[in-house]
């Protein structure tokens, strides 16, 4: 169960949650992008379907009707990459208030059972 809220925060929260602080941040450019207009009931929709899609290795999709958000799961491919097994390309699109945007991510799952975004560490 861990596992499913930190994949949540991974796969949606972060992305929301910048969005939502961007302008009090200084990076008022963000407060004018799709996630932005995504409410929590949003996130928490579409972060059940992401982690529902990378578990099961399909693609998915989500609608909140109460709205109007929606969002497809498309998984790329699966890959090994940087010692992960299993890692999945996936490409995430979101519409909400009139706007539509995607994104294409790899994402791994940590030893906790939870999906991260894959990222080269810096030497």
């Amino acid at each position: 169960m861990q596992g499913k809220k930190t994949a949540r925060v991974l796969v949606f929260g972060l992305a929301t949650i910048a969005a939502w602080t961007a302008h009090a941040a200084g990076y008022g450019f963000l407060a004018h992008t799709v996630v932005a207009k995504l409410t929590p009931q949003d996130v928490k929709i579409g972060t059940a379907a992401a982690v529902a899609a990378l578990d099961a290795g399909q693609n998915g999709n989500w609608t909140n009707p109460a709205t109007r958000a929606s969002g497809t799961i498309t998984i790329v491919k699966t890959l090994d990459i940087g010692g992960h097994k299993g890692c999945r390309q996936t490409r995430l699109d979101i519409e909400s208030g009139g706007m539509k945007d995607h994104g294409t991510y790899i994402l791994c799952r940590r030893s906790s059972g939870s999906w991260a975004f894959y990222s080269v560490s810096p030497r």
